[in-house]
């Protein structure tokens, strides 16, 4: 049965999961990413109430996928490491765990919901366009993005 669960950043199924997403940005990316240099205790602060929330996609044990949300002022939160198993992909996990996490930021307070990400990752930007956000203008620094997203809540 498929769960979306909120747990601690540094659990040992969330630090397994971040590995994975962090290995397939290795794979695909073309060069270098820079995603690991942001893996730290105090960046992972992010993802922990009252900063934000990590959640892990669970389908009766194995962790197919995870995502964050992080406060980036009073009514806006960012999404991060959004990942779903590729072999779990095409069967609306995506779908789900993005709504989890624009669930938790209405219930936070978020009238806003930004992220970033890449146009190698071809199946993001296809989920977060279907998902309802839309093309922005740049909003922060992150070496390894080149699209830019929001969502109204």
């Amino acid at each position: 049965m498929l769960k979306i669960l909120t747990v601690d950043p540094s659990a040992p199924e969330a630090s397994e999961a971040l590995t994975r997403y962090l290995a397939e940005l290795e794979e695909r990316f073309v060069g270098e990413t820079h995603a690991h240099d942001e893996e730290s205790s105090d960046h992972l602060d992010n993802f922990r109430p009252p900063n934000g929330t990590f959640v892990l996609l669970i389908d009766d044990g194995p962790t197919i996928g995870c995502g964050a949300i992080r406060r980036l002022d009073e009514t806006t939160f960012e999404v991060k490491r959004m990942w779903v198993d590729p072999l779990e992909r095409g069967k609306g996990h995506g779908l789900r765990l993005i709504g989890a996490l624009e669930d938790l930021a209405r219930y936070a307070g978020a009238r806003r919901l930004v992220l970033d990400t890449n146009d190698t990752l071809f199946e993001a930007v296809s989920l977060y366009e279907r998902s309802g956000f839309g093309r922005i203008d740049r909003y922060n620094n992150n070496f390894d993005a080149n699209c830019w997203f929001e969502k109204l809540l």
